[in-house]
């Protein structure tokens, strides 16, 4: 392949390793994000999905200048359209993979079979992108691998209803109640495809699996603002407040950012009371995520 071959961000690398993501999931090497954003500025780009992440992915790259270097957006399905002013197109649409690279800007529940895709073209010129996106969105973390208290975390984020969702999902899990699943499904679907959310919630049920037999994983870190508003780690949180695990694992962004661009590019996603009266949820199914919040508050008084 005619690859100008540079590499990812140390922090993904340390990521990747603790992990123990097998090597399929990162074809090139890459030792920096200096070396990474080289590699996007010297070839042809295709961001493979359309989706949340996808779009977000472009932002940044828009962000950086590099949007020029991103030839189309690549689907399975659903081609055939404009977003940001790209075009959407087939994978099977592509026929010449010299200096061309591919960046999988999916959610991790789709992206094994994107690489299967992939390979089975004999295309190693791939990486993951959701593990680093917080660099590239945020600037580096201003620390790596901070011990704080669950309890700190999770005050801190209680005006979110998201905690809750969660927490109503790992107790059906338990068998305590029989809707946790349908919520927490009809909340992911509020901004993603069903059958992303249904893959979602599966991975859900099986990283509770993993942890009931195993504990939670230590080596992994949730992301956090330096105010402590979570931007990635909602599941693990939740799961260490259930499991009462006193502490957690975090990289530490400046909080010198503005949330509500965040919040308004859908880099941060928050669930407040007139999300769930837009998403349909009902009044029964309100009173009981409210309850399940009050409850989770109690927690840590």
């Amino acid at each position: 392949m005619g690859i100008h071959r540079s590499v990812l961000p140390i922090s993904l690398n340390l990521l990747l390793t603790k992990r123990n993501v097998e090597s399929d999931f990162l074809m090139v090497d890459v030792n920096d994000i200096t070396e990474f954003l080289n590699i996007i500025r010297n070839n042809d780009v295709y961001i493979y999905g359309a989706g949340f992440v996808a779009q977000n992915f472009y932002r940044c790259l828009k962000r950086l200048g590099l949007d020029e270097r991103v030839m189309a957006f690549v689907t399975t399905e659903n081609a055939n359209r404009i977003i940001a002013g790209k075009d959407v197109i087939l994978f099977e649409q592509i026929h010449c993979f010299d200096n061309t690279f591919f960046c999988i800007a999916v959610h991790e529940s789709v992206k094994d079979e994107i690489i299967m895709s992939l390979k089975k073209r004999g295309i190693q010129n791939y990486v993951w992108v959701s593990p680093f996106l917080n660099d590239l969105f945020l600037g580096n973390p201003i620390e790596k691998q901070k011990t704080i208290q669950v309890g700190l975390i999770v005050n801190r984020n209680l005006f979110d209803y998201s905690f809750a969702i969660r927490f109503l999902a790992i107790e059906q899990f338990y068998e305590k109640n029989n809707v946790g699943y349908a919520i927490y499904l009809k909340a992911q679907k509020m901004h993603c495809e069903n059958a992303t959310a249904a893959r979602r919630l599966e991975n859900f049920i099986n990283l509770i699996e993993s942890c009931s037999r195993h504990g939670l994983m230590q080596n992994t870190c949730i992301s956090v603002l330096s105010n402590l508003e979570i931007v990635d780690g909602w599941h693990r949180t939740s799961l260490a407040c259930y499991l009462g695990q006193e502490e957690i694992k975090c990289n530490v962004y400046s909080s010198k950012v503005d949330t509500f661009e965040l919040e308004r590019e859908k880099f941060i996603v928050r669930v407040n009371l007139e999300d769930l009266k837009n998403g349909e949820f009902s009044i029964e199914e309100i009173e009981l995520l409210e309850k399940t919040r009050q409850k989770i508050e109690a927690l840590y008084k």
